[in-house]
Order: C-alpha cells, then sequence, then structure tokens
C-alpha cells in the first residue's frame, strides 16, 4: 500500500534528527530505559524523554513497565512498509556517522553491567529462590508451566484429586479432566471448588479398567492393601496402551 504523502513527510521529520536515529539504532536491538539511553547517548534525560515521545507519536517506538521503571523499544514488526523502508535507508546512512561506535561501545558496557546484576540477584537469592518464586509468581507457576505441554484434546484422570487443586489447574488446558477420590469428603470440597469437572466416587484400582483417560495424574495416596504404587501406574499403562492400539487398529482399517 502506497504511503500518503502527509504520513511520508511525518516519518521523514521524526527521522531528521541526529539523536533519535541514534535513538533508533539503540533500540532497534535492545530494550533500553530512559537512564541506558541518557548513559549512551551522553544526554540530560529530559532531552531522551523529548525525543522518545516525538518518536512514539509517530508510532516508531512503544515502551513496557519493568518494575520502576519503563522499557523502550522499536515497534519495527508494526510499521508500515513504507516507514521500514524509509528506516532501512536512514539506518544504512547513519551507520557510519560520527559517534555511532562511541554509542556501540557505551551499550556494550550497559548491556555487561545488566548482565552482572542479574547474575548476582540470582546467586544470592538461590538460597530463598523458591520463598521468592512465590512471592512474584504464586504458589503453582511449576504446575502452570507443566499444564500447558497437555493436549487440549485428552482426557486427564486426576487419582486422588483431595479437594481439586491440581484438576483446577489442568481443567483449562484438556478436554475434560476426571476427578476421582476415594473419600467423599473430598469429594464434596472438590466440588465447591470445580463445579465443571467429571466426578467419580470409587477405589482407585479396578475403576481404572473401565476408565477411557489419555492420561492419569496420581498423588500419593497412604498404604493400602488393595493396590501398591507400581500397580497402579502399571494399570495406567495398561489402560493407556489399550488406547493406542485400538487407534492404530482404527488407523488401519479406515
Amino acid at each position: 500500500m502506497m504511503a500518503t504523502a502527509p504520513a511520508m513527510l511525518s516519518w521523514m521529520s521524526s527521522l531528521a534528527d541526529a539523536t533519535r536515529a541514534r535513538t533508533l539504532r539503540l533500540i532497534e536491538r535492545h530494550e533500553l530505559t530512559v537512564a541506558d539511553l541518557c548513559a549512551v547517548l551522553q544526554l540530560p534525560q529530559s532531552t531522551v524523554s523529548r525525543h522518545l515521545k516525538v518518536l512514539a507519536d509517530d508510532g516508531w517506538v512503544a515502551a513496557r513497565p519493568e518494575g520502576t521503571s519503563r522499557l523502550y523499544r522499536m515497534t519495527l514488526e508494526r510499521l508500515d512498509p513504507a516507514a521500514r523502508r524509509l528506516w532501512g535507508l536512514v539506518r544504512e546512512q547513519t551507520a557510519g556517522m560520527r559517534g555511532a561506535a562511541q554509542d556501540d561501545q557505551r551499550l556494550a558496557t550497559i548491556l555487561a553491567e545488566r548482565q552482572s546484576r542479574s547474575q548476582a540477584f540470582f546467586s544470592s537469592a538461590a538460597g530463598e529462590w523458591d520463598r521468592l518464586r512465590r512471592e512474584m509468581f504464586g504458589e503453582r507457576v511449576d504446575l502452570h508451566a507443566v499444564a500447558g505441554l497437555l493436549d487440549e484434546d485428552w482426557v486427564v484422570g486426576d487419582l486422588g484429586c483431595g479437594t481439586g487443586q491440581v484438576a483446577a489447574a489442568l481443567a483449562p488446558c484438556v478436554r475434560q479432566v476426571i476427578a476421582v477420590d476415594r473419600s467423599r469428603a473430598m469429594l464434596r470440597a472438590a466440588r465447591q471448588r470445580l463445579v465443571w469437572l467429571g466426578f467419580a466416587h470409587a477405589q482407585i484400582t479396578g475403576w481404572l479398567e473401565d476408565a477411557g483417560f489419555d492420561r492419569v495424574r496420581l498423588r500419593p495416596l497412604p498404604p493400602a492393601p488393595q493396590a501398591s504404587g507400581p500397580a497402579l501406574f502399571a494399570a495406567a499403562a495398561r489402560r493407556h496402551e489399550a488406547g493406542e492400539q485400538a487407534t492404530d487398529s482404527q488407523r488401519r482399517t479406515s
């Protein structure tokens, strides 16, 4: 699509300033704060902020919050194709301008310092990382990561579901979660949390023989004479293997 003359003139006006061109060279490659840009460009905060506002108003840059700061980046992927071509020309012509090499050197120093601060933080926080992670990301961030690996078409059995905490995390990621527990009290508590799930009150052994799970999640239970842990996993594996064989048979006959 052809850019309109007013749009092209506005883009040219934004890029005509050497400081703004230097700024875009930097934030095209890395997200940087105003303080970072001040250090690289050797300019006061008010000057850098003013140039960033001009670039933001014309759609060249965007910012996102990080703590008490804002990280700025060039929005190259969102630009009009004509604006991208114009920037490509400006970038090529300004790569060797006075001060560009010094900008690159100062940027490398700032990025190295940022990396050192990050490494120092994680080195000092290793002993308390579990607590810090809970405070920053919540109790079950690990479970959310695992849930993202599930197939959305699976039917998952949560065996020994308790009050349904794990089932609640899995449910949005799969077609169905069937929560199983031999304690009626546990199932009552789970129902209050999970009104959209399927429930079955049954001993875990035996019930598996008639289940249609793609995957199962087993919770450690107190010792019971009916089945050992390996037996439970074997039953689950047999059921899954039977399902795979049935699917293969259907493929061969279709």
